[in-house]
């Protein structure tokens, strides 16, 4: 069987995607994954009550909170921060698609970012990253769903069934 240029291009990005994907979820422990739409409307909810200017979206995964972030938010600087290729790179033709100037997408790792640069910090990452984050964020409000901030007492905890949402007030 002969294989085009664009049938062997086509499977190449596959695989790298597929690749690329699994490198980066075995490197940060977890998949991207998305918020869900009921999750999603309860924290922009709680968010709004706040008045964010800047607001950070720390592993942004596909965009689902910094996507709502900055349509919700259009007068607030919104940080997205990806470390694996794949999400990236959607995450940037989605803003292309979507032109949020609003939103801003780095490919850094968000360990490295000051937290207290930002009003509200959203997160929902597996309990081993939020043991790491816990140990360096500081100065904001974090807002995160599912897994706890070890060490830190919620200022406010709902309960959407199975899924919790945590607000912790952390610093000032």
């Amino acid at each position: 069987m002969v294989y085009t240029i664009l049938q062997v291009t086509v499977l190449l990005v596959v695989m790298f995607s597929f690749v690329s994907i699994m490198y980066f979820s075995i490197k940060n422990g977890i998949t991207p994954t998305p918020t869900s739409a009921r999750i999603k409307k309860e924290i922009l909810s709680l968010t709004k009550s706040y008045q964010p200017m800047t607001i950070a979206d720390f592993g942004a995964g596909f965009g689902t909170m910094a996507f709502a972030y900055a349509k919700a938010f259009p007068n607030a600087r919104v940080d997205a921060y990806e470390t694996s290729w794949i999400p990236f790179f959607l995450l940037k033709v989605r803003q292309r698609m979507n032109g949020y100037a609003n939103l801003h997408i780095w490919k850094k790792d968000f360990y490295l970012v000051d937290s207290s640069r930002y009003d509200v910090v959203f997160c929902y990452l597996y309990g081993g990253a939020m043991t790491k984050l816990s140990r360096q964020v500081s100065s904001t409000r974090l807002i995160t769903h599912t897994f706890a901030l070890p060490s830190h007492q919620p200022e406010e905890h709902i309960s959407m069934g199975m899924t919790p949402i945590y607000v912790y007030k952390i610093g000032n």
